[in-house]
């Protein structure tokens, strides 16, 4: 009888945590590159550190489903990317703003959709350049139906889009946004100085009332 009981309390635990159950974004953000993964020790983006996790979107895909968060935990979050098949390089880089993907036709505006992004207030960091002073693109962010307006990333027919340094209006753009309920978030990246679009990176950062200066570049 002993044995019995001890058995029947077992079962009245709670079942244990999995550490790959999908997780609500809270104050972990979420990472995307784009063409080509550095891999861990190499994601040099803007926030965060080299060692946290990064979702790889390769050329040709378009889904991907339960993003994971900077710690390698599955979210409630899901992507979905508009047709693509071309994958390039900038020189010099090694990291995250390296590759990028576009579409050979020249005449598609890449985008990317997010489903699933906990109600809150984010940052995001759009990387959007070709490896050509004119391949630079013009980024939109949607949620829902409103629209957070476009920003510019380098277009002055030098080269400083190459440099290791990333700069904020040269290789990649900011947003600061709100989502309140379960609206989709969209990025856009338009044509711009020429027929290609283009996505190299995307970070997401959840944002607290005392996180809304933009931290500095490293």
């Amino acid at each position: 009888m002993r044995t019995l009981f001890i058995f029947i309390v077992f079962l009245s635990f709670p079942a244990p945590f999995h550490a790959n159950a999908k997780e609500r974004l809270g104050k972990s953000g979420v990472n995307i590159v784009f063409g080509l993964d550095p891999g861990t020790g190499n994601y040099d983006g803007v926030t965060g550190k080299p060692t946290h996790s990064w979702n790889h979107i390769d050329v040709g895909m378009q889904k991907l489903k339960a993003l994971t968060d900077t710690k390698g935990r599955k979210t409630s979050i899901n992507l979905s990317m508009s047709a693509n098949d071309g994958e390039w390089g900038i020189t010099g880089h090694k990291g995250v703003f390296h590759a990028y993907l576009y579409h050979n036709s020249r005449d598609v505006d890449l985008s990317v959709n997010f489903d699933g992004i906990t109600p809150g207030r984010y940052r995001m960091y759009v990387y959007a350049h070709g490896d050509a002073p004119d391949q630079n693109a013009s980024i939109e962010l949607k949620v829902g139906s409103e629209s957070y307006g476009r920003q510019s990333t380098l277009n002055d027919g030098t080269w400083d889009f190459r440099s290791l340094k990333l700069k904020e209006g040269n290789q990649y753009v900011t947003f600061d946004f709100d989502v309140t309920k379960n609206e989709s978030v969209s990025v856009t990246s338009h044509r711009d100085g020429s027929s290609y679009s283009m996505f190299n990176a995307i970070q997401i950062v959840p944002l607290s009332k005392k996180k809304q200066q933009k931290p500095k570049p490293r």
